[in-house]
């Protein structure tokens, strides 16, 4: 809902630069700028404060994951391994 209703802020601000550049026979890339301004803060503020703290957590996770994930692979081979000493030392 929040973002639908900036959506609609954007659209009211978008048409009513569109007015003003008729009034004042001024071209609409100029009466615009201050919100293309505005959306490359807005996508330098989702870039620094969403997408870099996401890749910091997903590089955490991986790091700590690996050994997991190798643990797993080598599983059979350990399991093995453990069998044929059991089966030694039985013996």
């Amino acid at each position: 809902m929040e973002l639908f209703s900036v959506l609609v802020m954007l659209l009211a601000a978008l048409l009513f630069l569109k007015v003003l550049s008729v009034l004042f026979n001024t071209g609409i890339f100029i009466l615009i700028l201050p919100l293309k301004i505005l959306a490359v803060l807005f996508s330098v503020f989702v870039v620094f404060l969403i997408a870099v703290p996401l890749g910091l957590i997903g590089t955490v996770a991986g790091l700590l994951a690996a050994p997991l994930v190798l643990f797993f692979i080598l599983l059979p081979v350990i399991l093995i391994l453990v069998g044929i000493f059991l089966l030694i030392r039985r013996s």
